[in-house]
């Protein structure tokens, strides 16, 4: 099995390119030790956040990392799907190409 082609594949299936952004297609583990982009867990991005999942302050705490991460104002960071859900869809306005390039190497620094 090639595993590269394969982790390529669930790659591109975890993050979108669009004219407004980046849509990325996110599992999120609340309540984690530490907040980071983990990796990809089958076709989406994981990431963990310190916050719990209790009055939404695990999905600020996934709009915060993913703002600071991109080094975009958390204004410009929008969930469109999965608020009260593990499994999200968040959008990063700017220029996707510069976007996905970071998302590629930051998933790749996580192996």
């Amino acid at each position: 099995m090639n595993y590269s082609h394969d982790s390529n594949q669930r790659f591109a299936r975890a993050a979108k390119a669009s004219e407004q952004g980046l849509t990325i297609f996110l599992h999120v583990q609340p309540g984690a030790s530490k907040a980071a982009i983990v990796g990809l867990l089958d076709d989406r991005v994981k990431i963990a956040v310190t916050a719990k999942a209790l009055d939404g302050a695990a999905n600020e705490a996934v709009r915060e990392l993913l703002a600071n991460t991109f080094n975009l104002k958390k204004s410009t960071v929008t969930l469109q799907k999965g608020h009260k859900s593990r499994q999200k869809t968040v959008l990063l306005e700017g220029d996707s190409e510069i976007l996905l390039n970071k998302l590629n190497q930051i998933i790749a620094e996580s192996k």
